[in-house]
């Protein structure tokens, strides 16, 4: 499974992704083809490169040297066609050697920056210098590629005598004849067709050249590239203070999780934001809570959390331990599918039915928003009851929203706290009415769940005819 792939699954794992400031193209697309880790070897790798970059990114002096690297590495180019055609033997123009050259004066540059901020022995760049040596045989280390004289000792004759004629023909054109101005261009083709000849042999000779360090390009390219997207993910992880993850092979804990796109957001807005604490382990576990109370809000980010670790970025919380899975899926929001003819509840249902079978073989985190909200409320509760029981029996981590009371299942519940009444100062308006929301989770031993959409109605100065009404019809 590659990042690429599961892009579109939830937006917010997305703007994480767009948030990069990665400087290459050839880093974005490695970052495009990162593949989903499940072994600890590989996580751990990816998060102590990470992590070496973040500690020293601490120090001024180093930071300014990895934003001189980080502007190196936008100048690098996915020349991996050009490599191919080394390997192939293929005649390059000046671009395409241009392009090699490049590659090769900038991993030195990167290199040396490297070496001076404490990171050569981290980023290992393969050494081009031999690459360098045989594209700039003048030791110019000037970012454009020429076929020089130095490479060819005829190059200089022949381009003096073309030169020489040029210019001769150019101030007697008005004396000569047709005829004479005619051999004298056809002298002038010959020694043209004649450099150039010259100088196919030299590309030649620097293909042959470059081709015995083909493995030493491919293997630069792609380190740049890795180098590239490691520190866009240091950065990031700086930026909004994310962490390191554990590994469990019983637990996914989060100490102070939040989800960057939302708290960001909110910030923005100067509006408060709320870290969310939770721990899990295998089975279900339920969560209820008022409306408003962001349970949507917690599967997405537990999923965008998970996501993030296994493809070897760090989290968005204080502290974190992940549990490896095979995969996350969401089941959240609006399954219609208009295109299909597929109902809201069809859509759900069916995908909801794709997990139950996928979740025999292998290990998921599932998250499900309000399964079967769509159908009436006795098969829509009978439904709850028997995803809840058969995913309690699997080797996943399921986590369910729902409004449905008296379940009965034998599974972990938890319970947002909802209305802070104690905070409630002023007049609540749909603008303010989050801030007195307290989305803690709690243990919640019983088998009810919160009846508070009344009471928000009340608050938001909903008609009192529609709330006394509604009120009659639920005491009755």
């Amino acid at each position: 499974m590659l990042l690429k792939d599961v892009l579109t699954i939830e937006s917010g794992l997305k703007y994480c992704i767009d948030e990069l400031n990665i400087q290459s193209g050839v880093g974005r697309n490695y970052l495009m083809n990162l593949r989903w880790k499940t072994t600890p070897q590989d996580l751990e790798w990816e998060w102590t490169f990470v992590e070496e970059i973040v500690k020293q990114m601490q120090n001024n002096e180093t930071a300014k040297l990895v934003g001189n690297i980080q502007h190196k590495l936008s100048g690098i180019h996915n020349i991996k066609q050009t490599i191919h055609n080394i390997e192939n033997g293929d005649l390059l123009d000046d671009v395409q050697l241009f392009e090699v050259k490049n590659l090769a004066l900038l991993s030195i540059e990167i290199a040396s920056l490297a070496k001076e901020a404490g990171l050569d022995l981290l980023f290992l760049i393969p050494d081009l210098s031999e690459v360098a040596a045989i594209l700039d045989p003048d030791h110019n280390n000037i970012a454009h590629f020429y076929i020089y004289e130095s490479y060819d000792p005829r190059l200089a004759e022949v381009r003096n005598s073309l030169k020489r004629l040029t210019n001769n023909l150019d101030s007697r054109r008005n004396t000569l004849s047709e005829q004479e101005v005619a051999e004298w261009e056809a002298q002038i083709t010959d020694i043209y067709n004649l450099n150039q000849s010259i100088e196919d042999e030299v590309r030649k000779a620097l293909v042959d050249k470059l081709s015995r360090h083909t493995l030493m390009l491919k293997a630069a390219l792609e380190r740049l590239a890795y180098i590239d997207l490691s520190i866009a993910k240091a950065e990031q992880a700086t930026r909004w203070s994310m962490c390191r993850p554990n590994i469990s092979n019983t637990t996914i804990a989060y100490t102070n999780l939040f989800n960057p796109r939302l708290k960001i957001t909110l910030e923005e807005r100067k509006q408060r934001y709320q870290h969310i604490s939770i721990d899990i382990s295998q089975g279900v576990c339920l969560i209820t809570g008022a409306n408003m109370a962001g349970k949507t809000v917690l599967l997405k980010t537990m999923g965008i959390a998970q996501m993030l670790a296994q493809f070897g970025f760090f989290v968005p919380a204080q502290e974190a331990t992940i549990t490896l899975m095979d995969k996350v899926v969401f089941c959240i929001g609006d399954e219609q599918n208009e295109m299909n003819g597929l109902s809201s509840f069809a859509s759900e249902i069916l995908k909801i039915n794709e997990v139950v079978q996928e979740s025999d073989r292998r290990k998921m985190l599932v998250l499900i928003d309000e399964p079967a909200r769509p159908t009436n409320p006795t098969e829509g509760k009978a439904i709850v009851q028997a995803i809840a029981s058969i995913m309690n029996r699997r080797n996943s981590y399921c986590l369910i929203t729902t409004h449905y009371s008296h379940l009965g299942i034998d599974c972990r519940k938890l319970r947002v706290k909802g209305f802070a009444d104690s905070e409630i100062t002023g007049t609540i308006t749909p603008q303010n009415i989050n801030q007195y929301m307290d989305y803690t989770l709690q243990e919640d031993n019983s088998d009810s769940v919160p009846h508070e959409a009344l009471r928000i109605a009340e608050i938001l100065n909903c008609n009192p005819e529609l709330i006394t009404t509604a009120k009659n019809f639920l005491e009755n």
